[in-house]
């Protein structure tokens, strides 16, 4: 958090529960992995279900479906962003 703080950063990079909690607690805006990955859909960098779904084959990452399924009605309620 100290990085986040001399950075001036947006957001701290964090998954973590207890140190997502903290970071609340001190007013810090916090993004895991999952808002990056939504939001580099949203500029078209990625598709999201193909690296969910590579992230579940080849790693131990696990997400709640819950967790999942809010992600993907946000996807597609918001346009990708338009890099033509």
């Amino acid at each position: 958090m100290k990085l986040y703080r001399d950075l001036h950063a947006d957001y701290l990079l964090v998954d973590d529960l207890r140190a997502r909690l903290v970071a609340h607690e001190l007013g810090i805006q916090v993004k895991g992995l999952i808002g990056i990955l939504a939001d580099a859909t949203l500029s078209g960098l990625i598709e999201f279900e193909n690296i969910i779904a590579d992230l579940k084959k080849l790693t131990n990452f696990h997400i709640s479906e819950s967790v999942l399924n809010k992600v993907r009605i946000m996807l597609q309620k918001q346009p990708p962003a338009d890099n033509a």
